[in-house]
């Protein structure tokens, strides 16, 4: 998901515990930031549009996966 969502050298942003939280806007590919804009104006609706959180990540991973 990583190599398919992200630029190169770019990597998730992680909790304490080592658990993946989200990936910045500004590390993602051009085709994903634009899916992850799509699903953020449309689908699931968020003020805050400057990340995504795993449960959109996986969305746009599957999207972008078929």
């Amino acid at each position: 998901m990583v190599r398919m969502l992200l630029l190169p050298d770019r990597n998730l942003q992680y909790s304490r515990q080592n658990i993946p939280l989200r990936a910045k806007g500004e590390d993602m590919t051009p085709v994903a930031r634009l899916a992850l804009l799509f699903i953020l104006h449309n689908v699931l609706p968020r003020s805050h549009l400057s990340d995504a959180p795993m449960n959109i990540l996986g969305l746009v991973h599957f999207l972008l996966a078929r």
